[in-house]
């Protein structure tokens, strides 16, 4: 590879790409045939049960179904099935394109048209395309709602990073998805009590698992089989995560050789307008003066006291959401 950024490589010879639109039109050509009905653009908004039988109301109208399968990985929502959401935590992947470049340059660079990627743990990953682009994905962080302005603007830095050459690179395109991450880094496949099946959280690996535990489920619902590896295992989730991923903003603050990154400094930036110890006594004792001249030092003394009584419930809550990040990073979700 044409770049001084890394020490070493490995090069599998075994492995091969595909593209996932191409992939995912095939699969629908495939069914679409078989005379299955893809309703795009149709949004569940409840599912409801009477017996053996699932109601599942749309924005097109309600639908019955002896089986019911969330298949929505990083997509599920929050207010339909809870349990399901909160195996799996949604994470951004994001892309990006560049103008076309020479194809001489391309030569050099990434010699032999592989597929490159890094072992970072915000890792980027590369290839050329067709049209002699260079295609570049990654995640600034682990938020699934990035500006796809700010995400292109940290690719570009990333690429200029990695190939000096490309640092004032022009892009042509920036997009991102979503995937879903478990806490126990395993996909799940599952049956929720109310009889939903379910599969969640491919880590970035969906166009081979999907396509495996796809077929498992289908099976089982079928009755061509009646168990899977993935089957039954535990599917763990934290007591902090009701379905709202607030701890992945904790993410991205130090890159991968534990320098502070630029979302480290706006925290620093911010952090900076709070007061130390002995500026907020002596503004805590200005205000108490200050008020003791329309209120008794006896009615002060008692509120001052309630809004510290306030600020050490609040530094109990931060301390258990720290404790709660620390566990995120214990258990390599972070």
């Amino acid at each position: 590879i044409g770049s001084d950024a890394f020490a070493y490589g490995v090069i599998s010879t075994t492995d091969a790409a595909v593209d996932p639109a191409k992939y995912t039109f095939g699969l629908a050509g495939g069914v679409a045939r078989r005379g299955v009905p893809i309703v795009e653009h149709c949004r569940v908004t409840g599912l409801y049960r009477s017996g053996s039988t699932h109601f599942v109301a749309t924005t097109k109208g309600t639908i019955q179904a002896g089986d019911v399968l969330m298949a929505t990985n990083g997509y599920t929502p929050k207010d339909l099935v809870l349990e399901v959401r909160r195996q799996g935590v949604p994470i951004g992947s994001y892309m990006v394109a560049t103008v076309p470049l020479a194809p001489y340059l391309l030569d050099r660079l990434l010699p032999g048209n592989y597929i490159y990627w890094t072992q970072r743990r915000f890792l980027s990953y590369f290839r050329r395309s067709e049209d002699d682009r260079l295609l570049f994905g990654g995640r600034p962080d682990l938020s699934p709602n990035l500006e796809l302005r700010d995400v292109a603007l940290g690719m570009q830095a990333t690429i200029g990073d990695l190939f000096p050459e490309l640092a004032d690179v022009e892009l042509s395109y920036a997009w991102g998805g979503r995937l879903a991450a478990t806490f126990d880094l395993l996909p799940h496949l599952g049956r929720t009590e109310g009889g939903i099946w379910y599969l969640v959280g491919y880590g970035g690996h969906g166009m081979t698992l999907a396509t495996y535990l796809g077929t498992e489920v289908g099976s089982l619902i079928g009755g061509a089989q009646d168990d899977s590896p993935f089957f039954g295992l535990p599917h763990p989730t934290r007591f902090y995560y009701r379905g709202n991923p607030w701890f992945l903003q904790a993410a991205g603050v130090l890159d991968a050789n534990l320098q502070p990154t630029e979302r480290f400094v706006e925290i620093v930036v911010q952090a900076e307008a709070a007061r130390g110890p002995d500026e907020f006594n002596e503004l805590r004792t200005a205000m108490k003066v200050n008020c003791n001249k329309c209120h008794s030092m006896g009615f002060v003394d008692s509120h001052m006291q309630a809004s510290d009584n306030i600020i050490k419930a609040a530094d109990h809550e931060f301390a258990k959401a720290i404790q709660a990040v620390q566990g995120l990073y214990r258990d390599g979700i972070l």
